[in-house]
């Protein structure tokens, strides 16, 4: 009877997991789809929380399909009635489609082991919790995180019932960050369930469960196989995460290097802030000064930006605007080998480390960097992310001197990154004074030991400290003072003595930076109030849920962006991270996620062994400890196995994803496998949040016709590309053309292309006109914000019809062409005395 129970436990470790009871894990399944049925019903009540899925037609559509109805009372926006049982039916199917991937991953595994040569492995896998249950289980699962959905409809109960009028303002506008939250758990739950019963697959596979359980030879067996599986897996495991690495990055370039190439095919990018910057290149190579003719005088006078001048060689062998796209595309990409390396030297995990990597390149708010939410789709800024992440890898790696030039480009990228890298310099002088104390009290702790006769562990000299902390000082006080020297001496030197120009965005505290930062620094009740307001919030759930706020568990780290955050939750023009303001943020926040990520998952091993009655974290515990010591992190050997041993915040974790997937693992392996819960969870979550924010082919935005970027509308050329096509030849390359912005850099290639609108330019004298010297006037009447569709319209034309003819071969119902007629009108306006600025001549 004895060995009767004793085979029993024995298989009941060998299955991996204690599974709950089948009908409750049922019961937690058709809950979690009632649950989630009534939160979208209310979501879909109204047009506002609606929108945050989808267009206006396409909610009224699923309205219909669901066997809704509209309702309008007055002049109240429509009001949606849905009926509850399709959204839970609907749920329920869902979720246990979605219930079947372990279940299939199950039934590869046994064919596999099947046609092994491992037939004890295999007769002892048919001996495991049939298919049934483990879909069971997982639908279980899955209905826990749907209740996630349920929450929002109780917060709003709640909020409304409360009167407070705040938070109705937040679930107005967050509704999508719910359903992604319950997406992103499924999605981890699942996968963390496939890989925990991929394990049983490759213990049987080395053989390390066919040794008898609790004897000597099993101990032995364990030990062996550990050591030649880490030998063998090690490089082959390391050479697959790699080149699956190499893969998303090459995807990534892939899919937006197309996206940016039919938007540019397509006359969809804007030439301000995105097309201006090729006109640079152009007008440098040509001898026209670092400019474009938006600017007011030298680029110098908006920002100091110039890392795009290093890609002259190329533009002068390819002068062509896609050069610029595809630069910027491969940049932000190659920016997730920076963050795998961080990533894989703080925990040693190369699986988390591939996991945050492709979350970086699934994380909505780098995307807008790359094609933003107006479509403009090149900035310098974006070189700065890749470059100031690997100054972070180079800076861990104690290579001071490539981390000190990385710097300086990062800083050529715009003078925002200052702010970052001032923040990042206290961070680093205060961590090393710090282990300067706590290594001389280590010292006093060992000349005490000695003197007792007790052996202690050496530690580090203190003076090790005064290079970084040297080097913390300066970068912190020299990227203070490159920020006042760029926004109050060369900015406003270039600008003829003018303030920059984007003092305007924090037009409540004052006009000019000094008396805005002055406001900022003696209203401290009105900075707060912008924090916690439902922007500030927003904004914050933004850049934080699509990494399942794994960057909180680095709180150091992530502080010295906090300054930088400040001030986009006080940008007035955008407040949120789908335009370019918040670039300098990411790589401080990608730094603290991959430390964040491997101190949770050294807690939860230490967690599970502690929950689960195992020793079994020392493999993280050791890699940990090397990364420490390699790094000088800071984290003494005895505080790490304290933070491995377990303790109340590692139970808390681990009982937390024990609910979040139903496992509870009963082997070391499975130990660490159900610890990288956390990094599921990051590319979970990045890519939950993706569907419903980025405009990429992942999201509803891509494929809702009614949306503003639905994929027909942004990426196939219509009758007005093709007209276009066939005007453009007509306009000489030695003329001088001002156009409207969407054509505009077509022309950047001709003696002078001017920008055709309201806004008042220097070279046109800051008149409401086109600059003197212009030849061609070339207008949009169909494109973005056309407000022109006759040539009657056109101001010119009614102010001078004699200095203006048009050309009627090149005019449609798509573009308005018009000519100067020099010999009618040889000074514009004619009403003016002398030479035109800028001769025919130039």
């Amino acid at each position: 009877m004895k060995g009767e129970k004793a085979s029993s436990g024995d298989s009941r470790t060998r299955r991996g997991h204690r599974s709950p009871g089948v009908r409750r894990a049922v019961l937690w399944w058709l809950a979690g789809a009632a649950g989630a049925g009534v939160g979208l019903r209310g979501m879909l009540e109204s047009a506002l929380t609606a929108g945050a899925f989808f267009s206006s037609s396409t909610w009224l559509r699923c309205v219909q399909i669901l066997g809704g109805a509209l309702h309008r009372a007055g002049d109240e926006a429509a009001v949606a009635e849905v009926p509850l049982a399709p959204l839970c039916a609907g749920l329920a199917a869902i979720s246990a489609c979605w219930a079947l991937v372990p279940v299939v991953a199950m039934a590869v595994r046994r064919r596999t082991v099947r046609g092994g040569v491992d037939a004890a492995a295999g007769r002892r896998w048919e001996g495991g919790p049939p298919p049934w249950v483990e879909w069971a289980v997982t639908a279980g699962v899955i209905g826990r995180w749907l209740l996630i959905v349920l929450a929002w409809e109780v917060f709003r109960l709640a909020a409304a019932l409360a009167g407070s009028s705040a938070v109705l303002d937040f679930l107005a506008v967050s509704p999508s960050l719910f359903v992604a939250a319950a997406l992103a758990g499924s999605l981890a739950a699942i996968a963390t369930r496939c890989a925990c019963g991929a394990a049983l697959r490759s213990d049987r596979t080395f053989g390390q469960a066919d040794a008898p359980s609790g004897t000597a030879g099993a101990a032995r067996a364990e030990h062996g196989d550990a050591e030649r599986v880490g030998e063998c897996a090690q490089h082959a495991v390391g050479r697959r995460v790699r080149w699956a690495l190499w893969g998303a990055v090459v995807a990534y370039v892939v899919v937006f290097g197309l996206m940016n190439w039919r938007l540019w095919v397509c006359l969809r990018i804007p030439h301000g802030d995105s097309a201006m910057y090729e006109e640079h290149l152009w007008n440098v190579l040509h001898g026209k000064g670092f400019r474009s003719y938006l600017d007011q005088g030298l680029f110098l006078g908006e920002h100091i930006q110039v890392v795009h001048l290093l890609l002259l060689p190329l533009y002068w062998l390819w002068p062509h605007h896609m050069l610029l796209e595809l630069s910027e595309s491969i940049a932000l990409a190659v920016g997730a080998v920076a963050v795998f390396r961080i990533a894989e030297r703080a925990g040693g995990r190369a699986g988390a480390a591939l996991a945050l990597s492709v979350a970086y390149l699934l994380y909505f708010p780098l995307e807008y960097l790359d094609i933003a939410v107006d479509l403009k789709t090149f900035r310098p800024i974006s070189f700065g992310v890749p470059l100031l992440l690997f100054a972070i890898d180079q800076w861990e790696r104690r290579r001071f001197g490539v981390a000190a030039l990385l710097i300086v480009l990062t800083l050529s990228c715009k003078e925002d990154f200052a702010i970052v890298l001032a923040g990042w310099g206290a961070w680093i002088a205060a961590r090393a004074w710090w282990r300067r104390q706590w290594r001389a009290d280590e010292r006093g702790s060992a000349n005490g030991a000695r003197a007792s006769g007790v052996v202690s562990l050496p530690s580090a000299d203190g003076d090790a400290a005064r290079g970084p902390l040297a080097y913390g000082v300066v970068l912190a006080v020299g990227s203070a003072v490159y920020l006042w020297l760029a926004t109050r001496v060369v900015i406003p030197w270039f600008r003829g003595g003018e303030e920059v120009h984007y003092a305007r965005y924090f037009s409540r505290f004052g006009s000019s930076l000094t008396e805005i930062a002055w406001n900022m620094l003696t209203h401290p009740g009105i900075v707060l109030s912008e924090l916690f307001s439902v922007g500030g919030v927003l904004y914050a759930l933004l850049i934080l849920l699509p990494l399942a706020f794994v960057p909180l568990a680095s709180p150091g780290r992530l502080s010295t962006g906090l300054p930088l955050f400040v001030l986009l939750c006080l940008n007035e023009i955008a407040r949120d991270p789908r335009h370019h303001f918040h670039a300098p943020l990411l790589p401080i926040v990608f730094w603290a996620a991959a430390w964040g990520l491997a101190r949770l998952q050294d807690l939860l091993a230490g967690g599970t062994a502690a929950g689960a009655g195992g020793g079994g974290a020392a493999v993280a515990v050791s890699r940990s400890i090397a990364a420490d010591a390699r790094q000088d992190d800071g984290w003494s050997v005895a505080r790490r196995e304290r933070a491995a041993g377990g303790g109340w915040l590692a139970r808390a974790l681990f009982a937390l994803v024990a609910w979040g997937t139903g496992l509870v693992p009963a082997s070391a392996r499975e130990r660490r496998l159900v610890a990288s819960f956390p990094a599921h969870l990051v590319w979970a979550a990045a890519l939950a949040t993706g569907v419903f924010w980025s405009i990429a082919p992942w999201s509803i935005a891509f494929w809702d016709p009614g949306s503003h970027w639905y994929w027909r509308r942004l990426y196939v050329a219509d009758e007005r590309v093709a007209e276009f096509e066939r005007i453009f030849p007509m306009i000489p390359r030695d003329a001088r053309v001002a156009s409207t912005d969407y054509i505009h850099p077509r022309f950047t290639h001709h003696r002078r292309s001017y920008d055709y609108s309201h806004y008042r330019r220097k070279v046109a004298g800051y008149r409401d006109t086109v600059p003197p010297d212009t030849d061609f006037i070339v207008i949009d009447c169909r494109g973005p914000y056309a407000e022109i569709q006759r040539p009657e319209q056109v101001p010119e034309l009614q102010r001078y019809p004699q200095c203006w003819n048009v050309v009627p071969e090149a005019t449609s119902e798509y573009f308005i062409v018009l000519r100067r007629n020099w010999r009618a009108c040889p000074v514009y306006p004619p009403d003016e005395a002398g030479a035109a600025e800028g001769s025919r001549g130039q």
